[in-house]
């Protein structure tokens, strides 16, 4: 999609329908009195120009993207067995254990940490909410005192919860596990993706939303082409430097007009040709004057 694209957002801008316009009326027309490419050539390589520009831009992006989710986190298997995983292959589900200083890779409920205690984390919401103070979250009390991998293994139950929503301070959940009353899950309970673990060796948690389905991309816009003052600033004095080139074109149209109609040059006798213009050979002569004049408007 990126040739369409770019080039929507390059035509966007007055500048460039107005050459594309003179383009197709060099090369399309003999209306031209000059060569069918002098606007075409620049106006071509202006527009590559631009297209790489924004094609090595859209590769960085694409870089930056890839990056991210090729990061590595450790998976629970159903043996126990600690596996490294891409951020791209989580799961809805996967039992993830992230260490220190690692971000989320995807939002999860807090099972345990470190803290055999309290099984208590700290986080880092910066990227988030834009606060540097670090936070706390709870864990569930009836998951709180698992330490190992294999304990993690031997958990069962399941959890309810609320679908998929761009709300970052409100969590509605639940906890169901085998012959144990129903234990609330809310935001305190919750470690979202962009958030970084700290002060805390290593938590266990499990995967409720991923991908686009989490709360930081829900809460993301999608980009949209920006132009700056300058930009705006150019379209004003495009328009204004067009409005000049029509009523010179207009003006010299007239000239010529009123010139070829005239008695004293219908009656010429060096000039058997010159009996008037047609309405169609005077808006012949407007093209033909607009193409070259058409640099008034630089590329």
């Amino acid at each position: 999609t990126f040739l369409p694209k770019n080039l929507q957002e390059q035509f966007e801008r007055m500048a460039n329908v107005y050459f594309l316009l003179i383009s197709c009326l060099q090369v399309f027309t003999s209306l031209s009195p000059t060569s069918k490419y002098s606007t075409l050539s620049p106006f071509s390589f202006v527009l590559m120009l631009n297209m790489v520009r924004e094609a090595w831009e859209d590769r960085a992006r694409h870089k930056a993207d890839q990056e991210v989710n090729g990061r590595t986190v450790e998976v629970m298997r159903p043996s126990g067995k600690m596996e490294s995983v891409a951020w791209r292959d989580l799961v809805l589900g996967d039992l993830v254990r992230v260490r220190i200083n690692n971000e989320f890779p995807a939002d999860l409920v807090l099972l345990s940490s470190s803290f055999h205690g309290d099984g208590l984390a700290y986080i880092d919401t910066c990227n988030l909410d834009g606060e540097t103070n670090l936070k706390i979250c709870c864990p569930l009390p009836q998951t709180k005192a698992i330490s190992t991998s294999s304990q993690a293994a031997t958990l069962e139950g399941f959890f309810e919860f609320e679908p998929p929503n761009n709300r970052l301070y409100t969590f509605n959940g639940k906890l169901v596990c085998p012959g144990q009353p129903d234990a609330p899950v809310d935001n305190n309970n919750i470690l979202l993706r962009g958030a970084m673990l700290r002060n805390t060796e290593w938590i266990f948690g499990q995967v409720l939303y991923v991908g686009p389905e989490s709360k930081i991309m829900m809460n993301s816009r999608k980009g949209r082409n920006k132009s700056s003052n300058v930009e705006e600033t150019v379209n004003y004095l495009v328009f204004g430097m067009l409005v000049v080139l029509l009523i010179v074109v207009s003006a010299a149209t007239m000239c010529m007009s009123q010139s070829w109609n005239s008695e004293a040059i219908a009656g010429s006798w060096y000039i058997p040709y010159a009996s008037g213009l047609s309405s169609t050979e005077e808006i012949e002569g407007w093209i033909t004057f607009l193409l070259l004049l058409n640099n008034y408007v630089p590329i």
